[in-house]
């Protein structure tokens, strides 16, 4: 007999970074507009690249569990994510890149705990709706936020 609510709790957590993939997607491309170093631009572009393909992939597991996404479910995180995007993009407030690297960060984290919620309940969880597949793969903002890190004393965004 399958827990219920550990059934719930596994879509949740997956519909959460169905919704920070997406709207990190979403702000990346955004970003892309702006004056942002080239060789940043070409890891955001990598990364938008797989974050496609992993939002696909929730979003697959989401409808396999019968159940619906939800925006609303999640609309404090996508808040603070959003507030802090913001000042990403206010050049007066001055550290974009830090603002960056901190929303980077805070993505990164959130699908991350996904993942391993994904390796613990597998095992828990009728496999009907569960992938073998990584939900996230835990490197893909990894490049993005080295080159953050390791051009922290200049500017990466104009």
């Amino acid at each position: 007999m399958e827990n219920k609510s550990g059934r719930e709790n596994y879509i949740s957590f997956v519909n959460r970074s169905y919704y920070v993939a997406s709207l990190l997607i979403e702000r990346l491309e955004e970003l892309k507009i702006h004056h942002i170093k080239p060789e940043l631009e070409a890891l955001l572009d990598r990364a938008i690249f797989q974050l496609r393909a992993k939002a696909i992939l929730m979003r697959d597991v989401i409808v396999a569990s019968g159940e619906t996404d939800s925006a609303e479910a999640v609309e404090p995180v996508l808040n603070l994510l959003e507030s802090i995007f913001n000042r990403v993009l206010q050049p007066g407030l001055g550290l974009q890149h830090i603002h960056l690297y901190d929303y980077l960060n805070l993505s990164d984290c959130m699908m991350r705990e996904t993942e391993r919620i994904n390796e613990i309940l597998s095992h828990q969880l009728s496999p009907e709706f569960l992938t073998e597949t990584e939900l996230y793969d835990t490197n893909i903002l990894n490049g993005p936020l080295d080159f953050l890190k390791e051009n922290f004393q200049s500017a990466v965004i104009s």
